[in-house]
């Protein structure tokens, strides 16, 4: 095998690699903008229970498109999920920081690996761009071999 050839194997290999690496971080990307627009809708939700202050009815999600009327009883209060099943009760205000501590963090995390693939692409265009150039060494070093022949 031609020293061209193995070097186009070699990024063919590592090209599907990257692309692999590159998929599953536009996963983690769109996870986490999930995240950030339910921390943005907890936001939203947690602030306007807060101007209420516990004197109008609540529409509560109960999931598949039904809905409840509610009342609070503490409106004051705030139960959060602060990891591994574990809840702890917490003021509406400090319920409001955690969220919008998290949605910071998953914002943070979303650029990196938006930085991550950036630098995918950037790698896999000069990748591209090398396997052509090969290609056409190879094409070249055929055609010469034939016109030898003949």
């Amino acid at each position: 095998m031609k020293p061209e050839e193995k070097e186009l194997n070699q990024i063919a290999y590592e090209a599907q690699v990257l692309q692999r690496n590159g998929q599953l971080m536009s996963q983690q990307v769109e996870s986490l903008r999930e995240s950030v627009a339910q921390f943005k809708t907890g936001l939203d939700s947690l602030k306007a229970v807060k101007n209420r202050e516990g004197k109008e009815d609540l529409m509560i999600p109960l999931g598949g498109g039904v809905m409840a009327h509610a009342k609070l009883t503490d409106p004051d209060k705030t139960i959060v999920e602060v990891g591994g099943g574990v809840i702890i009760e917490k003021s509406v205000d400090d319920a409001i920081k955690t969220l919008e501590e998290r949605a910071e963090e998953a914002g943070k995390n979303m650029k990196e690996i938006e930085t991550g693939l950036t630098e995918i692409t950037s790698k896999l265009q000069k990748m591209d761009a090398r396997a052509k150039d090969l290609i056409a060494k190879v094409r070249a070093g055929e055609q010469k071999a034939v016109e030898e022949e003949e």
